[in-house]
């Protein structure tokens, strides 16, 4: 999913609301927009997050459950402190 597109002769006074809109759900504009125009087609943000995580999912890997836990039983040793190292 990398299409694109462009949206000319925008107002500025439209384009500084937008990015003031954008700031306050803590997204970048092109993220807001998006947000905008699947809402506008019934698609819901979350929706839309689930889909990027299912693709990032698939270049990435997950992990199985038995996977996780052996790993946090492997490392489990990694989280304590050595207080002596801080004193």
């Amino acid at each position: 999913m990398n299409n694109q597109i462009t949206i000319s002769n925008i107002d500025n006074k439209v384009l500084e609301e937008l990015k003031k809109e954008a700031d306050k759900e803590g997204k970048d504009l092109n993220s807001f927009i998006l947000k905008i125009l699947y809402n506008k087609v019934g698609k819901e943000d979350e929706e839309v997050q689930n889909e990027e995580l299912s693709e990032i999912k698939k270049l990435a890997g997950t992990w199985s459950d038995e996977e996780y836990e052996e790993f946090i039983k492997n490392t489990q040793g990694l989280r304590q402190i050595d207080m002596e190292l801080w004193q």
